[in-house]
């Protein structure tokens, strides 16, 4: 926890400096459907991540990541939960 504060007085410091600032946060509940945008998908029980974009058209810096685990760390289920949020709060995605 103390090497996440780090990082995220750096990140913050600096991007002070270069745009906007940004606000990062740590949270282990789920208050709202608003907490995801970056695009996800499950292939082959493998959790792929693609950032602002899966075609790469994003004008600022974008990751495509992989290799975790869905099953490990539950993805359907939040997956799921984040969904029937939006629903409800009349979200469409």
């Amino acid at each position: 926890m103390e090497a996440f504060e780090e990082l995220k007085l750096f990140v913050t410091e600096n991007r002070d400096k270069l745009a906007p600032p940004i606000t990062i946060e740590l949270s282990f509940t789920l208050s709202n459907a608003n907490c995801i945008h970056d695009r996800f998908a499950i292939i082959d029980n493998e959790l792929w991540h693609f950032g602002a974009t899966v075609g790469g058209f994003h004008r600022d810096v974008n990751a495509v990541s992989r290799g975790w685990n869905a099953d490990t760390h539950d993805a359907v289920q939040f997956f799921d939960t984040v969904w029937m949020m939006a629903n409800a709060n009349g979200k469409k995605y």
